[in-house]
């Protein structure tokens, strides 16, 4: 979240725990239908971590969160994108070819402007209307 460059996470099987975490804290993530999110803590007896419980009530509400934290079951990647927490989806072919031309695209933007946006949105998700 800190860093002022944006970053896009590839998702082409499980992100799982801490994977899973790393994932939703990238600014963007394209997936492929196959992809999927798991927060299985609970399977162990443990709570969730690695910032998932700050992150996932942010991007999918917290029924959504909760039921991935208490069932320990996977949400899938056409899911999780129904939800608005994977920003595309694509065909396994296609995943690298999708990311590699997004990147570029950032790359081609003026750079203090990406990172005024990132800063912008992550300071609106901890302030009030009026504040951002």
């Amino acid at each position: 979240r800190t860093m002022p460059k944006p970053v896009i996470a590839a998702m082409n099987g499980p992100a799982a725990g801490i994977g899973a975490s790393y994932a939703l804290a990238c600014d963007i993530r394209i997936a492929t239908p196959e992809a999927y999110l798991l927060e299985a803590f609970i399977n162990i007896g443990l709570a969730p971590d690695g910032g998932v419980s700050w992150l996932l009530p942010r991007m999918a509400g917290t029924g959504v969160a909760y039921e991935m934290f208490f069932t320990g079951k996977p949400l899938s990647a056409t899911d999780a994108h129904r939800l608005g927490i994977i920003n595309r989806l694509v065909p396994a072919e296609r995943l690298e070819a999708e990311v590699r031309e997004l990147a570029a695209h950032l790359v081609s933007q003026p750079r203090q402007a990406l990172a005024a946006a990132k800063r912008a949105v992550n300071h609106a998700l901890e302030s009030s209307y009026e504040e951002a």
